[in-house]
């Protein structure tokens, strides 16, 4: 999932074809003890047992207050971790072999399943949370198909904070998808501005060939969805959002809904939105020209967006963006990949309507080439953290085929990138919890980490005054680890 196939025979959540180089918690042995970044288990065994089929994909902190933290699983369960360890009952399960069976995952390799939680700012009050995820045809004779994305909110019980509510379900936003297994995209995160911000991916296939052909509706635009933004190709577009809106950042105010008359918006239009209005194009959109976006993050200091894109057959990229930015950003794709024509060998994609040169279009602060080991190049977070003081303000992130951690460095006048630590096959994301600190979740060995640059992450777990560091006098640890 984390990886967007550039062929078909490869895929995100494929077992390892080569030997794994080595667990997480081999890392954390080889890892310089002196101050260097290190990483080392939390949670284990998420891809055997009651769990076997499955994996982490995400790891989320509710910052309820409740010491929980969420583990969310491709098949469609999440689970609730803690002092106490995972849960026997799950937080919410959406499953098919267990829950509600709202969520398609049809195997362990597929790019389908639940991938993505975000929980609402105000959730210690209103207890609101949302969930991504490619959706089984569970209503019926209703316009959601196999493979459709959709964007749902739910409610944590009121009684118990371990649990959420299955009768709470409103979907916020779907998205034909069923023409394509892969380049779902996947990710949620609410900005600095309190509005809900979703990747899409293209819709599938190569060289985003789901979407219509170049011309069509327009006789400017290239082919596929991402470069489109009209939505003229979908019909009835006019009244509920269709394909134009894969390959796009997505900026929706969930705090209202604009759309009573259709169950299947429930959202407003935040008036500052780039084509909202009487503006040429879709009045969701924020930017376009992505071709899998698995996963952004928001700078919690700066409100900077950072994208990590999956490439085709040659160049993986991050793109930022600084806050304030007008948005209505293009990112390239299907013309450009990286920062070169995608039409150059091995991805091959037609040029036909692309402009001739790259003006207009946004440029990636990093690109990442297959060549050196890159396939599927999975965004992280900017450090802003008090517990590794050494990787402050580094944008940490990772790929899913080599695993290694990347972290770029801002010199003041550019970003220089470089490896931190030798990783493991399948990271599928990083997480952020409410202190800042980050965590590492690898779906291939069915581990979550933590990072740390020596003492180990006893704040990911602090239970609260009968903690042992501060039982035994040490106030520094307790006051550093507390909320």
């Amino acid at each position: 999932m984390i990886r967007v196939p550039r062929r078909p025979a490869r895929r995100p959540f494929a077992p390892a074809v080569a030997a794994l180089a080595g667990t997480l918690l081999a890392l954390a042995a080889a890892a310089p003890a002196a101050a260097a970044l290190q990483v080392s288990p939390l949670i284990t065994g998420l891809n055997a047992g009651a769990y076997a089929g499955d994996s982490p994909i995400a790891f989320v902190d509710p910052d309820d207050g409740s010491r929980q933290r969420l583990v969310v699983m491709h098949n469609g369960r999440i689970l609730s971790w803690g002092a106490g360890g995972l849960a026997m009952t799950p937080f919410l399960d959406l499953s098919t072999a267990t829950g509600s069976g709202k969520v398609l995952a049809t195997s362990a390799s597929s790019e389908r399943g639940l991938l993505a939680l975000a929980v609402d700012p105000n959730y210690p009050s209103n207890r609101f949370f949302y969930v991504y995820y490619t959706s089984t045809n569970w209503d019926g004779a209703g316009p959601i198909a196999a493979g459709d994305i959709v964007v749902e909110r739910y409610q944590r019980d009121a009684a118990n904070p371990f649990v959420a509510d299955p009768a709470s379900a409103t979907v916020v936003l779907y998205i034909p998808h069923s023409s394509a297994s892969n380049h779902n995209g996947g990710w949620l995160a609410f900005g600095p501005d309190g509005h809900l911000w979703i990747s899409t991916g293209d819709g599938g296939g190569g060289c985003d060939s789901t979407g219509p052909a170049a011309g069509a509706g327009d006789p400017t635009f290239p082919a596929g969805n991402a470069w489109r933004y009209d939505g003229s190709h979908y019909n009835p577009a006019v009244t509920h959002p269709g394909r134009y809106l894969l390959g796009k950042m997505l900026r929706l105010d969930v705090t209202g809904d604009d759309f009573p008359a259709d169950p299947l918006r429930t959202y407003r239009i935040p008036a500052d939105n780039p084509y909202a209005g009487a503006t040429f194009g879709a009045d969701e959109i924020w930017a376009r020209g992505l071709r899998n976006p698995f996963r952004f993050s928001f700078d919690r200091a700066t409100g900077d967006l950072w994208i990590g894109d999956v490439g085709q057959g040659k160049w993986e990229e991050v793109n930022l963006r600084q806050f304030g930015s007008p948005g209505g950003d293009h990112y390239g794709w299907v013309c450009r990949e990286g920062l070169v024509a995608s039409s150059v060998s091995p991805s091959g994609c037609s040029q036909t309507n692309c402009p001739a040169n790259s003006a207009g279009l946004e440029d990636p602060v990093y690109v990442g080439d297959h060549a050196n080991g890159w396939c599927s190049v999975i965004g992280g977070y900017r450090y802003r953290g008090s517990r590794v003081p050494g990787t402050l303000g580094d944008y940490l992130f990772a790929d899913y085929c080599h695993g290694d951690l990347w972290g770029g460095t801002w010199t003041g006048a550019a970003w220089s990138f470089s490896q931190r630590i030798a990783g493991a096959f399948g990271v599928y994301s990083l997480a952020e919890d409410h202190l800042g600190e980050l965590y590492l979740v690898n779906g291939s060995t069915g581990t979550v980490s933590c990072l740390h640059d020596g003492p180990g992450c006893f704040w990911s777990l602090w239970t609260g005054l009968g903690e042992d560091g501060f039982e035994s006098g040490d106030l520094l640890r307790w006051h550093a680890s507390a909320p």
